[in-house]
């Protein structure tokens, strides 16, 4: 899905997201919960997380290929070629 040559700079832009998730998902279960007193509310605020980043993957896929098979791409993958 990515360029061979681009694979550090996505894995360090996964590796930024991942934390700020692991940030953001608590921190917002916490308000949530604090603000209404019960954890429902909380746990569909992070619900809304899911949602959004499904729906922000579907619209970037969307009218391309998931995944390009070419000669290039497909080295060491096990692919013939």
């Amino acid at each position: 899905m990515i360029p061979r040559h681009k694979s550090s700079e996505f894995f360090a832009f996964f590796g930024i997201f991942e934390k700020f998730g692991a940030v953001l998902g608590p921190a917002l279960f916490g308000v949530v919960a604090a603000a209404s007193g019960s954890s429902r509310p909380a746990i569909l605020a992070v619900i809304l997380f899911f949602v959004v980043g499904g729906y922000s993957s579907r619209a970037s896929s969307r009218g391309r290929p998931v995944r390009r098979r070419d000669a290039e791409s497909a080295v060491g993958l096990g692919a013939p070629g």
